[in-house]
């Protein structure tokens, strides 16, 4: 609850009735998760530590290159609608749309996704406006990587997925292990 409630916004002038519409509204935009971030919303009303630094915005710029948000069709924390949003605020920027499911576009493998985010990295190049990236893979599959992909398959899908670590890393990302840096190029989490 911690960090919930103190990057959020300070709750404790919500009434039942406030709280009821917020709660109304996660169910329609989220109907499969909704509720729970309304009982998170819940537990903040009387959590009163705020933090001593917190950004407020704007959430809007121009910034120095285009920017590039991902968002899946399908995720149950972060609407693909919210990248939209966000894309709208910065000068230039692009959302990707990957017709996915999971939180995040990494939940999901995506050949189409990791070529433009590779791409962005390398070149700085973003997809078209209104670009919609297939999944490669669908939940609830097999376990086993190796009942979907076998031999030279499996090796070049950790090799694509490994790409897109070796560029966040030439980028200056500093997110990964030593896999890249001793030069095996793929992220320990890929493996």
């Amino acid at each position: 609850m911690a960090i919930a409630c103190s990057d959020g916004d300070n709750q404790s002038w919500v009434n039942r009735t406030t709280f009821e519409k917020y709660a109304k509204e996660q169910a329609r935009v989220s109907p499969s998760v909704g509720s729970m971030w309304s009982a998170i919303r819940m537990n903040c009303i009387h959590y009163s530590i705020r933090p001593h630094h917190r950004f407020e915005g704007p959430w809007i710029a121009n910034t120095s290159h285009p920017l590039l948000l991902i968002g899946n069709t399908a995720d149950p924390v972060t609407p693909v609608t919210h990248a939209i949003d966000m894309a709208r605020g910065f000068t230039g920027a692009v959302a990707l749309t990957q017709d996915s499911s999971g939180h995040c576009s990494i939940s999901t493998y995506s050949n189409c996704t990791i070529q433009y985010v590779r791409r962005y990295f390398d070149t700085g190049e973003l997809p078209p406006v209104n670009t919609t990236c297939p999944a490669d893979e669908m939940p609830f599959g097999p376990v086993a990587e190796e009942a979907v992909l076998v031999g030279v398959e499996v090796t070049e899908a950790r090799e694509r997925h490994a790409t897109i670590a070796a560029a966040l890393h030439g980028a200056g990302g500093g997110l990964l292990g030593s896999s890249v840096a001793d030069g095996r190029a793929t992220a320990g989490w890929f493996e």
